[in-house]
């Protein structure tokens, strides 16, 4: 990631909330940084159709790994539900969390990241309940030239708005002027 202001707040907006991020991540950026700031600790890398899923994500719970959940669509599944909403209870000195009436110890350094590749995906309100939802643009990211086309043709037609706003006011006053005479 590179070291400029908004690439470190975005880091710590994503390290430091309270709920697990959701991050829509068109261009790949947020998913390879994740992947590479975890290369030396334990990071478990899977899809939610990985037919290994469910046993990443019980390994990492009772581990305490990193799990980062690739490729995100517009739902969520309900497996995630007790993670997500931080239902975890004590019995004795441990943690525990349910998963599908299945109990497992829960690891307090379990960390989870969701990703999505979708560019402007709409999610349902009880999904934004659950997660952050975290939309990562880096400024050096691959469509920063979009976003200067975009930023272009705005500026380009607000100009042209600006000045068929002045054209009719001139008008406007000719035919009034016009009137007087």
């Amino acid at each position: 990631m590179p070291a400029d202001i908004h690439s470190i707040q975005n880091a710590m907006i994503i390290y430091n909330c309270l709920k697990y991020p959701l991050i829509i991540d068109p261009d790949n950026q947020a998913n390879n940084w994740i992947k590479k700031s975890h290369s030396l600790q334990q990071l478990q890398v899977t899809q939610l159709y990985n037919p290994k899923f469910m046993r990443h994500l019980e390994n990492c719970i009772q581990f305490g790994q990193q799990l980062l959940i690739e490729d995100i669509e517009t739902e969520l599944e309900p497996i995630l539900d007790s993670i997500l909403l931080k239902s975890q209870y004590k019995k004795g000195n441990q943690y525990y969390i349910k998963l599908a009436e299945v109990e497992f110890p829960f690891h307090n350094e379990f960390r989870l990241y969701m990703t999505s590749k979708l560019d402007n995906p709409v999610y349902l309100p009880d999904v934004s309940i659950k997660v952050l939802l975290f939309y990562y643009r880096s400024p050096l990211s691959t469509s920063s030239s979009q976003d200067k086309v975009w930023k272009n043709n705005c500026l380009l037609k607000s100009s042209n708005t600006r000045e068929m706003i002045w054209k009719s006011r001139d008008r406007i006053l000719f035919s009034r002027f016009s009137s007087f005479i």
